[in-house]
């Protein structure tokens, strides 16, 4: 399984890929600084599971979530510090919106969760 973590605070970045390799441990984990680097890497190689924050540089996370879902409905996780983003990331065909901070065990519900009925990532969403 590959999994594409898109965040841009290294410290954070770094905490969320043992995370994810302790609740996936046979994952592959991605890692993207920004939006538009994450979308570059995912059209190379498509990722099973996308983990991403909203405020970046160069491309929103909402951003990088609507350039995949005109091409792509793979499960994907958005998180945020800020609430007005739930909504906004569920309309653009966010998986699952997952608050900052997050527990361990916030993250592998989530996870759990986005993964529960996987879309094939081949098949543009239609929304």
């Amino acid at each position: 399984m590959r999994v594409l973590l898109v965040e841009d605070e290294a410290g954070v970045r770094a905490f969320l890929i043992r995370a994810i390799e302790h609740i996936l441990p046979d994952a592959q984990v991605i890692a993207a600084s920004d939006g538009q680097l994450a979308l570059t890497a995912f059209l190379a190689a498509p990722a099973d599971l996308v983990i991403s924050d909203n405020r970046m540089p160069n491309m929103s996370g909402l951003d990088l979530l609507r350039a995949l879902r005109e091409r792509s409905a793979v499960p994907f996780i958005m998180i945020s510090a800020e609430p007005s983003v739930e909504r906004q990331a569920y309309r653009a065909g966010a998986s699952v919106y997952l608050g900052k901070p997050a527990t361990l065990s916030d993250l592998r519900a989530a996870i759990s969760s986005a993964l529960a009925a996987p879309i094939g990532y081949t098949e543009p969403c239609a929304k």
